[in-house]
């Protein structure tokens, strides 16, 4: 019996990531805290009034062997006083080190975006990761987990089925200044099939302050009837690196 497209999609990408060949290793990363708070809004009048906010914070430990990662987001919008957009996540992630380029790592996700059809999504993962590339100006990370996933659609209707995931996370430091910073992410159950890819690129303007463009592309391949598969939100944050 074939396969869902979206099966033969994760296990041919994951084989990618995970023959990619590797090149030299870069210096150690410092130990401790370290992350970043980023704030855009946007608000106009006129013939209509438009108001947006898009707030993230990042926050990161780590002590080798093992590292932790905390993101939380929320993005709000409105158009004459009628919200047209609202998403919150929140996502943490441990890592801990199996070899200089391995690892193992464990992941928590939890998204309520209102304008997608879902009250809620969310999963649990675990799973492999290797550092494909890390040299001084690129990094490439690939991971392939499994896990599970629980989801309610707005009209009530729960679903509770096992996933695979296939993770990539690619950071070019253009200059000392400046760097591109691509993720992405998919999930996939029999249910549906998540995918979210989130491109940035941040200039530094002035010591821990920078400028970050963003393009956030959400994608569900099953989605409730009305609605669209695909959501995209382009930003533009100032950020403080911490």
């Amino acid at each position: 019996m074939p396969q869902p497209l979206s099966t033969r999609f994760l296990l041919a990408a994951g084989g990618v990531l995970l023959t990619a060949s590797t090149i030299a290793s870069a210096a150690e990363p410092p130990q401790g805290w370290s992350g970043s708070a980023e704030l855009g809004a946007v608000y106009t009048t006129g013939n209509t009034e438009n108001t947006s906010f898009d707030g993230k914070l990042t926050v990161n430990y780590l002590r080798a062997p093992w590292e932790h990662g905390l993101l939380l987001q929320a993005y709000t919008a409105s158009e004459s006083g009628q919200r047209t957009g609202e998403r919150y996540l929140a996502n943490y992630k441990g890592r801990r080190d199996l070899s200089e380029r391995s690892y193992a790592f464990g992941n928590l996700r939890y998204e309520d975006d209102r304008f997608s059809g879902f009250r809620y999504q969310a999963s649990q993962t675990l799973g492999y990761g290797r550092r494909l590339i890390d040299s001084e100006h690129h990094k490439l990370k690939g991971e392939l987990g499994v896990g599970a996933r629980q989801s309610e659609t707005e009209t009530g209707e729960q679903n509770r089925v096992a996933v695979g995931t296939l993770g990539g996370d690619y950071t070019w430091l253009i200059s000392p200044t400046s760097s591109f910073l691509q993720t992405l992410l998919v999930v996939a159950g029999e249910d549906n099939t998540e995918v979210s890819a989130v491109s940035t690129l941040k200039v530094r303007i002035h010591q821990a302050l920078a400028l970050a463009v963003g393009l956030d592309v959400k994608h569900n391949t099953d989605v409730p009837a009305g609605r669209k598969n695909t959501d995209t939100k382009t930003t533009i944050n100032l950020v403080y690196d911490f």
